[in-house]
C-alpha cells in the first residue's frame, strides 16, 4: 500500500488535494465519498495507479501529478502513458510522460521520415552502385534528400512559426515555453539542411564513400561545443547559443551535400 499511497501519505495528499473528495485509507482498503463524478474519476484514477504499481512502476509526486490530469482530462489512460516506451537503439528509450507526449511517440512509431527515407537510400543506392550504375545512384539519393527536406522544412517552419504548440506537448510551464520557443524560432528553420546531411549520410553509406559525411558530422559537433563553450564564457543570451546550434546544422547540410556533389561514386577499379 506504501507504494500507492506513499511515504507519509505524500501521493494520498495529492490525490487529495486534486479533488474534493475525502479518501480514507484503512488497511489495504480505500473508501471514496462524496459527489458520484468526483468519486468516479477518483476511483478510476487508483485503478490506473494500481495498474502501474503491479506492473513495476514507481510512482512518484510527478507521475501521480500528471496522472491527475490525465483523468480529469479523460484523453489517455495514465497506465497507457506510463507504461509505453518508443525504443531507438538498442540501450535508450523514449518514456512519455504526457499525452501530448503520448501522442508525440505514437506519431514518430508510424511518421519516421528521415530515418526511413534514409534506409531506403542505403539500399537502393547500394544496389545501383553494385550494378555499375553510379549515375542513377546520385539522382536516388538526389531524390531522396529533397523528400527529406521538403518534409523537415515543413515542420520547422510549422515549428518557428507556431512554437507553442510544439512545445506545449511536453510542458505548459511558462519558462519552458519561452525558452522552447526561442530555440524554436532560431533553429527550426535549419531543420531541412539537417535532413539534407542525414539523407545523403545514409546515401553515402550505400554509396560505400561515407568518409567526408562522417566528418561533416564531426564537424558540426566541434562547432556547436567550441561555440557553445565561447558563449557560455561570454556570458551571452541564450539565443547566441541557439545560433551557434543553427550553424552547426547549416554546416552539417553543407558540407554533406558538397561531399556527395563533388564525389565520384564509379565503381573503384583494381590496378
Amino acid at each position: 500500500m506504501v507504494n500507492l499511497v506513499g511515504t507519509r501519505d505524500e501521493l494520498l495528499k495529492l490525490v487529495e488535494q486534486g479533488f474534493d473528495t475525502p479518501i480514507l485509507v484503512r488497511g489495504n482498503e480505500i473508501t471514496v465519498s462524496g459527489e458520484p463524478h468526483e468519486v468516479g474519476l477518483v476511483s478510476y484514477l487508483f485503478e490506473e495507479l494500481m495498474e502501474l504499481v503491479a506492473h513495476g512502476h514507481l510512482l512518484t509526486t510527478d507521475s501521480v501529478a500528471r496522472s491527475i490530469d490525465m483523468v480529469k482530462t479523460g484523453a489517455f489512460r495514465p497506465s497507457e502513458v506510463f507504461s509505453d516506451a518508443l525504443t531507438v537503439s538498442r540501450t535508450k528509450s523514449i518514456r512519455p510522460k504526457t499525452g501530448g507526449q503520448k501522442r508525440y511517440v505514437d506519431a514518430m512509431r508510424t511518421h519516421t521520415i528521415v530515418f526511413a527515407i534514409g534506409q531506403a537510400l542505403v539500399i537502393l543506392v547500394g544496389t545501383h552502385i553494385g550494378a555499375g550504375r553510379a549515375a542513377r545512384a546520385k539522382t536516388i539519393a538526389w531524390t531522396g534528400m529533397l523528400a527529406a527536406m521538403g518534409v523537415s522544412l515543413a515542420i520547422g517552419v510549422s515549428a518557428a512559426l507556431f512554437p507553442a504548440a510544439w512545445v506545449r506537448i511536453f510542458s505548459n510551464d511558462p519558462g519552458v515555453l519561452e525558452t522552447g520557443g526561442l530555440y524554436l524560432r532560431i533553429v527550426a528553420p535549419f531543420y531541412a539542411l539537417f535532413a539534407v546531411g542525414m539523407a545523403l549520410y545514409f546515401a553515402s553509406q550505400g554509396a560505400g564513400r561515407v568518409g567526408v559525411p562522417m566528418l561533416a558530422g564531426t564537424a558540426r559537433l566541434a562547432v556547436v561545443a567550441l561555440g557553445g563553450l565561447i558563449v557560455v564564457n561570454a556570458a551571452a543570451p541564450l539565443a547566441a547559443l541557439f545560433a551557434v546550434i543553427a550553424c552547426g546544422i547549416a554546416l552539417f547540410g553543407a558540407l554533406t551535400g558538397a561531399a556527395v556533389y563533388g564525389a565520384s561514386w564509379e565503381p573503384r577499379r583494381s590496378a
